[in-house]
């Protein structure tokens, strides 16, 4: 609950107890009335779900070490504009522990046009061909356009949330469909399916960062063209362009800083499979401003890990 409605609720309620009749004990029990109704307006409702013991476990596109692995997926957005993209992490970051961790991810924009990134953070067990994610935090973060820098703009407890998904043979994930008593509260994750995307470190023949495309056939009016401003990565400095309709896009994916600079080339993949190469513009914070890239493909990868000029890049 806000400062502000503290403060309005706090005076209302003073004024109406106000007068002789009523002392100290009475604007003590007044406060702790209004802390408990903040805390309760302030959290998610829902049991805490308690994951089971740590033990190591093979994560997909991982496996037993150290790594992350990227998944694709769609969900509705409540209260937002439009339906965009989802993005599923699984990430295991230290070799010392088995801990592994899932950031759930969706992008949309929200009524005004404004850009939303919505985050389920939490930890990951598996049982058999079974993912449990449970939820410990949930997060939102927001920006006006591409090119400007994600800000957070609201968090809060969400451990009453979680996701079972099955392991398919062919490396896809899958929603469980069975609700139980568990899953009632996370049941809005509508679509069944998420595609591998990318994994790191590298697997051969596979994509070492992948991003999905933002600007979809029916994009809202506004995405495109977006003009680029300069920006110097280590001692080079790159000049920034403009983005069209006709020959740009923009990809979002997990960890795009790592393994992309601009100037460097992306690999297009369209709907048939073939590929085109383009050139990356621009990245600011998970979003990839691509050139040439008339063919609208969907997804947009490398194979390649840059390699560190410096300790700090």
């Amino acid at each position: 609950m806000s400062s502000a409605l503290l403060a309005s609720l706090s005076a209302r309620d003073s004024g109406a107890v106000a007068g002789p009749m009523h002392g100290n004990g009475m604007a003590t029990k007044l406060a702790a009335l209004l802390f408990a109704f903040a805390l309760a307006a302030c959290s998610v409702p829902g049991p805490v779900l308690k994951p089971e013991a740590e033990s190591p476990f093979i994560l997909p596109g991982v496996g037993t070490g150290v790594g992350i692995s990227t998944f694709s997926f769609q969900a509705g957005n409540g209260g937002w504009r439009d339906l965009r993209l989802g993005e599923l992490v699984l990430m295991r970051k230290s070799p010392l522990r088995h801990r592994v961790t899932f950031s759930l991810r969706i992008v949309a924009r929200n009524r005004v046009g404004s850009l939303r990134l919505k985050q389920y953070e939490g930890i990951v067990r598996r049982t058999g061909d079974v993912l449990r994610l449970y939820t410990e935090r949930c997060r939102i973060y927001g920006k006006k356009d591409f090119i400007d820098r994600m800000v957070p703009l609201d968090g809060w407890t969400c451990d009453h949330l979680l996701f079972q998904l099955r392991i398919s043979a062919d490396g896809t994930l899958e929603k469980i469909p069975e609700i139980t008593a568990e899953t009632e509260d996370s049941d809005w994750l509508y679509l069944h399916r998420f595609k591998p995307l990318a994994s790191h470190p590298v697997v051969a023949g596979k994509l070492v960062w992948a991003g999905q495309r933002l600007a979809a056939p029916d994009v809202a009016h506004g995405d495109l063209p977006v003009e680029t401003p300069q920006a110097k990565y280590g001692d080079e400095t790159h000049p920034g362009g403009i983005l069209t309709s006709d020959d740009g896009a923009v990809y979002f994916g997990y960890d795009a800083g790592r393994h992309l600079r601009p100037g460097d080339t992306i690999t297009l993949f369209a709907d048939d499979r073939s590929t085109t190469q383009a050139r990356v513009l621009h990245v600011v914070d998970d979003f990839v401003l691509v050139q040439n890239a008339a063919k609208k493909a969907p997804v947009a990868g490398t194979m390649t890990t840059r390699v560190p000029i410096g300790l700090f890049d």
